[in-house]
């Protein structure tokens, strides 16, 4: 005689055990006389049990709970199950998003809640693990404000992250390119807004705010050293140190239409003068600081502002700092714009190192210099150092918090009192929430075996361990009412237990059934020791 098991869930036991026991012989009977297969062996091996993939093919599931009925259709994608919910009518009335993660060999079901498969009561939750994990190392190349909290910086070695000012935190974000980024802009007249962004050999990219693909705008092969927007849409590049603009209608790249400073340009900046006006300045290698006049981003005229043997290596330009622009050049000298853009003023410097970066406050006159030997502050005296002595500089950055930033060689900096002293901000501890979930079943089990299957918080106390128990083995598990005949089944509790291994009386409790090679075929929810609900597989 094989095992067997029936199961029934009336609301009232009494009235229901003449029943069980007819369906309890009936089914004996069956299994005498019916084969099924040889007998499992001791160990079972989960995976063989439950059946969670993208390649499973949507299975459907009926929960009926004192009379109300409700189904589940669960559609797979690579490691998400999207749990829909219909009422009796084949309405749709919500969907939940679930996960499903194997380590270890243990399969972990994230995200069970009062909508899902696995009905979590709303007194009850599991529990969120507050973990501390050492943060990314950053040498920001470059840098970019997108709001009042939230600076992009591209890392040296070729990674983009999001950093969160209030929290200190660092996120890497996904990106489709391999070599680093040197430059990066927001088109804040679109709507939504653009970001784009320059790699060194990979070309330019953008994507508008808020999505999280990125769109490779096919630009010229070479190394791209700058991008910048103007208004409606179009785009200025600096590649292998010629200039190059996309503009509608076409969306092609060509060449500066002034070929005489389109040519050696190291950096770029645009200002935006008007809803249709901009200037836009040229730092080139050896032959000065070209300014262009642009209307609706189309050249009307020029000038060279500085024209000598000077090496312009960055210009950063601000409608709302004192100065309109300020230019570093080599050997070390340093430009200003202090009313509009027709007056040009020297700023004395003493330094000696060659200039990597400049940038400067919206909130006072001060302008920080970097160096390949650290930070140099004017603030109308004359220049003098401003910390992070020995470090070579790559960036310099205005954030919105009315700090500065800069990453350097050696990792990232943040300084709130205008240059004077500097705190390393990258390398910390980053704060993790990590969302647990229902562990199913360990990698091997038997009859007996328990595990750790989930922290519950239950009325905001906890966390309280929940245990995952395998009960019993079924050669053949019948439902009641031809509602499904499953062989070489798994009967799992998940339950808060005793030392002893009993339950906690009185608690809420789950117990699930999976059939080989069938995965979960129904499951029973308890509570104070009496069938609340159930939840049975379709049978197709």
């Amino acid at each position: 005689m094989v095992n067997t098991a029936n199961i029934s869930h009336p609301s009232n036991a009494i009235d229901w055990l003449p029943a069980i026991l007819f369906l309890f012989l009936a089914v004996s009977l069956a299994a005498c006389s019916d084969s099924v297969g040889p007998a499992p062996v001791d160990d079972f091996i989960s995976a063989e049990y439950v059946l969670f993939s993208a390649q499973s093919p949507a299975l459907e599931y009926l929960r009926e709970e004192q009379g109300s009925v409700e189904q589940h259709i669960l559609r797979f994608s690579s490691g998400t199950i999207t749990d829909h919910r219909l009422n009796a009518a084949g309405d749709p009335i919500g969907e939940t998003q679930l996960t499903y993660d194997v380590s270890s060999g243990a399969l972990r079901l994230i995200g069970c809640g009062p909508g899902s498969i696995f009905h979590v009561p709303t007194n009850m939750r599991f529990e969120d693990r507050i973990t501390t994990t050492p943060g990314p190392e950053v040498r920001a190349e470059c840098w970019l404000t997108l709001d009042a909290g939230t600076i992009l910086a591209g890392d040296a070695n070729g990674g983009l992250y999001r950093y969160r000012m209030e929290s200190n935190e660092w996120t890497g974000e996904n990106v489709p390119w391999d070599s680093r980024v040197t430059a990066m802009d927001l088109d804040s007249t679109a709507s939504p807004r653009q970001l784009y962004v320059a790699t060194a050999t990979d070309g330019v990219f953008t994507k508008t705010e808020g999505d999280s693909n990125w769109l490779s705008l096919n630009a010229p092969a070479g190394f791209v050293a700058d991008v910048d927007a103007d208004i409606d849409g179009t785009v200025f590049a600096v590649i292998d140190k010629q200039l190059y603009v996309r503009r509608a209608p076409s969306y092609d790249w060509a060449p500066f239409s002034i070929p005489s400073i389109a040519g050696g340009v190291n950096r770029i900046s645009i200002l935006q003068v008007s809803s249709s006006e901009s200037i836009l300045f040229i730092a080139r290698e050896s032959g000065g600081l070209a300014q262009v006049y642009l209307l609706s981003s189309h050249p009307q005229f020029y000038m060279i502002v500085r024209y000598n043997s000077e090496s312009m290596i960055d210009v950063r330009s601000s409608p709302n700092s004192p100065y309109a622009a300020v230019v570093a050049a080599n050997p070390p000298v340093v430009y200003v714009a202090p009313q509009g853009m027709d007056l040009w003023a020297v700023v004395p410097v003493t330094i000696s190192d060659p200039l990597t970066a400049i940038c400067q406050s919206d909130r006072s006159g001060t302008v920080l210099i970097g160096s390949e030997n650290g930070v140099s502050r004017f603030d109308g005296s004359p220049t003098q150092q401003s910390g992070l002595q020995g470090e070579h500089v790559l960036s310099l950055h205005y954030g919105p918090d009315g700090a500065f930033y800069c990453g350097t060689r050696s990792g990232t900096y943040r300084s709130a009192n205008d240059g004077i002293n500097w705190t390393r901000i990258d390398r910390g501890s980053v704060i993790v929430r990590e969302t647990t979930g229902l562990t199913l079943l360990p990698q091997t089990c038997s009859v007996g075996s328990s595990w750790d299957a989930g922290s519950m918080i239950i009325d905001g106390n906890g966390p309280l361990l929940l245990t995952g128990r395998v009960l019993e083995h079924f050669d053949e598990l019948i439902l009641p009412d031809a509602q499904g005949r499953f062989d070489d089944v798994l009967v799992v509790r998940y339950a808060r237990e005793l030392p002893d291994g009993s339950r906690v009386d009185g608690a809420y409790f789950w117990t699930a059934y999976y059939a080989r090679a069938r995965g979960l075929v129904y499951i029973e929810e308890s509570m104070t020791g009496d069938v609340h609900a159930s939840v049975r597989h379709l049978v197709p």
